[in-house]
């Protein structure tokens, strides 16, 4: 497999990460919006979560931009 190729395969990784990332994240924001407020300890705790998914979608974005530059550059 050539180098691009491989680039290329790991583009198709990393792009199936970001996709789940976010569907994680979509699914965190649509249970936020019916939720009903908690103890403070679970408010926090569901704060947590949500930005537990917020920083796995953007370091999943950013993984997916720098294949791409990568890509870029072998091309």
């Amino acid at each position: 497999m050539s180098e691009i190729e491989q680039a290329n395969a790991k583009l198709a990784e990393l792009q199936l990460a970001l996709d789940s990332a976010r569907q994680a994240l979509e699914s965190w924001e649509e249970y936020d919006m019916r939720r009903e407020d908690g103890s403070g300890a679970q408010d926090r705790r569901h704060e947590e979560s949500g930005q537990y998914r917020r920083e796995q979608a953007s370091e999943a974005a950013e993984a997916v931009a720098q294949q791409r530059k990568l890509i870029t550059s072998l091309t």
